[in-house]
């Protein structure tokens, strides 16, 4: 009985790509991942045909929904997430690769060649999956899983994190057709290109530029979000303990407390805390819309006016010394169907893919916020971090500091929380900014702008403080400068020789086109 190899195949990149994101130590996996499921689409020998684009697309669909439920096996700690979610999930998943494999086929099948086309459509698929609005899913395993490689990170200044991508697939597709084709030219090649961009990324650093230093003191409570006095008591307690080493701004996390806005006796003691430390605080609270201006608290709402019609705001403030107040900055890019229902009302949907309607309401001004001296902090909260032109936008309006407030303890565990804050790392590196992420539960972070993690506050679920000092050298990017202008260059030309090559086979032929 023959072995279903190429479905063994799929599996095994299933299982090396999972492997190989964050927490675990292995991304160096992530440079051979996608062979496996190269080699079942294209052929695994000289001898092998490979498959036709249709059962490639089954091939690259299995690999998609496998590689969700390996990576993301940590949504089962949400205690709404079930079996129904994580189907849609696989399936939505399931359709990037299915294109993928589907194309390369095609390319094989009419004779092109597919290693560099390859690796530039899997770049543009991970690109169009962050801007797909209420879709969008901004997770690129091959770019997130390289996040602890600090020469190689570097490429995301000159192209963003699509770069890295496009460079480790570059990679996989090259040692996948060296093994298939038998030819070690493909390893000198790989070699060549991975040496270089290390090479580059170590010289970057070696000339890191210096600028004014600034020393920020992050709060870690692990405790839920609350106007509760003994919640108060315990941000206070903390911060008079980062205080205490002077730094020049105190984080606390996201929804650090709630109804801020609605609550008069809650901004007085927070403001009594930034004056009694004598240090400016910023937080994020939970704000619950138009029926915060009653002062009613997120408990009692439900009971008020029913779940469905809960108008959440998730918001930041800075409160400085002299109890000025700062803000609100409304997050702008809502979790779809967590703090918001896409396409409401227009789509009703399902109640066991949306258990609870929420409407709540997105801010369209970025967060940006000026200390004393005049230096810019660009604020971020939660999964914005994920979505490069929001922090592109905050340097542009001159944020010297991105701070990213976060809550990762619904999702009972380190691995989510290690995933979520690699997209930081890149951040940092694409804008040449040093990013504090400030979590509720933990790990919280100090990235300095090449991406190297200075400090750690974890592991996740410790209570804490932690005082980390920047080097806010505020020097430009091409990545800032220029985006993803590579990606489209490269696509077109790639484009360009697709639908050239085949004619100027038949002109060379004597047949006249």
């Amino acid at each position: 009985m023959r072995l279903p190899w190429r479905p063994l195949l799929v599996c095994t990149s299933a299982a090396l790509v999972s492997a190989a994101v964050p927490p675990g130590p292995f991304g160096e996996l992530a440079w051979m991942a996608l062979a496996p499921l190269t080699l079942a689409v294209q052929g695994a020998s000289p001898h092998d045909s490979g498959q036709r684009p249709p059962a490639a697309a089954a091939s690259g669909a299995l690999y998609g929904a496998l590689s969700a439920a390996g990576m993301h096996y940590w949504l089962w700690g949400l205690s709404a997430f079930n079996a129904l979610d994580a189907v849609v999930f696989a399936a939505y998943f399931a359709v990037f690769p299915a294109v993928w494999c589907a194309v390369v086929a095609w390319l094989r099948v009419r004779g092109l060649r597919w290693v560099v086309a390859g690796a530039l459509l899997w770049t543009l698929l991970g690109v169009m999956r962050e801007h797909l609005g209420f879709l969008s899913v901004p997770w690129e395993p091959l770019s997130q899983a390289q996040s602890g490689n600090v020469p190689l990170v570097q490429l995301a200044s000159l192209g963003g994190a699509p770069l890295v991508t496009f460079v480790v697939c570059l990679g996989n597709l090259a040692f996948a057709q060296a093994l298939r084709t038998r030819d070690s030219r493909w390893l000198v090649e790989l070699c060549a290109v991975v040496a270089a961009a290390h090479g580059w990324g170590a010289w970057r650093l070696a000339h890191a530029e210096r600028g004014p230093a600034f020393s920020v003191g992050v709060v870690q409570p692990a405790a839920e979000p609350s106007t509760g006095a003994d919640a108060l008591a315990g941000l206070r307690d903390l911060t008079l303990l980062a205080a205490a080493q002077n730094p020049e701004l105190v984080v606390w996390p996201e929804s650090a407390v709630r109804s801020y806005s609605a609550s008069p006796d809650l901004a007085a003691a927070i403001a009594d805390i930034a004056r009694a430390t004598n240090t400016p605080i910023a937080f994020g609270s939970a704000d619950f819309g138009k029926y915060a201006e009653g002062g009613a608290i997120a408990e009692a709402l439900p009971t008020l006016v029913g779940e469905d019609q809960i108008q959440l705001k998730n918001q930041a403030f800075l409160v400085l010394p002299d109890g000025t107040t700062q803000g609100p900055y409304t997050k702008n890019r809502l979790v779809p169907f967590a703090e918001t229902t896409p396409l409401a009302p227009h789509v009703a949907w399902p109640r066991w893919l949306v258990a609870h309607q929420r409407h709540g309401m997105s801010g369209d001004a970025p967060g940006l916020f000026e200390m004393p001296d005049g230096r810019k902090l660009g604020i971020l909260i939660c999964w914005e971090n994920l979505f490069s032109d929001l922090a592109a936008r905050l340097v542009r309006g001159g944020a010297a500091v991105i701070v990213q407030l976060t809550n990762d303890s619904d999702f009972r565990g380190r691995v989510e929380p290690a995933q979520h804050n690699a997209a930081s790392i890149f951040r940092s590196v694409e804008f040449g900014r040093p990013t504090v992420v400030a979590s509720s539960s933990g790990p919280s972070l100090g990235i300095d702008s090449y991406g190297r993690v200075l400090r750690v506050l974890g592991p996740t679920g410790a209570r804490g403080w932690m005082i980390v000092r920047l080097n806010t050298a505020s020097g430009s990017t091409v990545y800032l400068e220029r985006g993803l202008l590579w990606l489209w260059l490269s696509a077109s030309v790639a484009l360009a020789m697709v639908r050239v090559r085949p004619g100027w086979r038949r002109w060379k032929g004597g047949v006249s086109v």
